[in-house]
């Protein structure tokens, strides 16, 4: 129950493109069913690259203790897969990436491995904000259910299923990522000490609590939405007018909205 949720968290910080195709639906003809699909097709091409490439990494490794020993950072993988020239060459082209990253990349010693705990922080509180971004429409879309007015690309009735696996792994995944990195970093542990905490749920934390203070004191007795130039109805009939029949990606005719 720890270990494969753990092995979950990896992918996190890969999902993440296939947004653009909903920024730029926009500039895009035929959007209505363009940028879901484009949506649906990043996530399936970027999952079978992603895992490809994990195996590449993982069948690269050559002494697990040593590549451990190090913090479990593809440093070592490519020390141990390359020349020293080529590690050098692939290390220097991620060396600026570093160099933006530095403040955060200290490292603290935990069990004999440096472990840099203030990343894992920063990491940790991007992953997780950007995918409660992405629970707050899935969870709208729940609530609705019947009374939600689907476009001309939908997922039909699996959308149900479907959406409570998301809101589902989002949860845990959200959960886990807000975890200490270590014991030491529990308030409770006899080995506490502040260099161990995940600053991630205190940041988090602090960020919504003033966001929930702001509405209730400010926004929302001005903010009535986004201001709009043109009619949202006629916007999404002339986003869907003349685009062919909407596929699923399983296969068949897309649903047709019903009121």
């Amino acid at each position: 129950m720890l270990v494969l949720p753990l092995g979950f968290l990896l992918t996190q910080y890969t999902i993440t493109g296939y947004d653009a195709s909903a920024h730029l639906s926009e500039e895009t003809t035929h959007a209505a069913t363009k940028a879901a699909r484009g949506i649906w097709q990043a996530i399936f091409y970027s999952a079978v690259g992603g895992w490809v490439l994990l195996l590449a990494f993982l069948f690269a490794v050559q002494d697990e203790e040593a590549v451990s020993a190090a913090g479990g950072g593809v440093a070592a993988i490519f020390s141990q897969a390359l020349t020293s020239g080529w590690a050098t060459v692939v290390l220097g082209i991620a060396a600026v990436a570093f160099v933006l990253t530095l403040p955060a990349l200290a490292r603290v010693d935990i069990g004999g491995a440096p472990v840099p705990v203030a990343f894992f922080a920063v990491v940790s509180m991007a992953v997780v904000g950007l995918y409660l971004s992405f629970l707050i429409p899935i969870w709208l879309r729940l609530r609705a259910g019947a009374r939600f007015t689907p476009g001309p690309w939908t997922l039909g009735r699996r959308y149900r299923w479907m959406a409570w696996v998301a809101v589902v792994e989002i949860v845990v995944i959200s959960a886990y990522s807000l975890l200490p990195v270590t014991r030491a970093g529990l308030p409770w542990d006899s080995g506490f000490a502040p260099e161990f905490v995940n600053d991630a749920p205190i940041v988090l934390g602090g960020v919504l609590l003033a966001l929930w203070v702001a509405w209730h004191a400010s926004a929302k007795h001005w903010f009535t939405g986004p201001r709009t130039t043109i009619d949202p109805a006629e916007a999404v009939t002339a986003a869907g007018a003349g685009a062919p029949p909407a596929s699923r990606p399983w296969g068949g005719r897309a649903e047709r909205p019903t009121s």
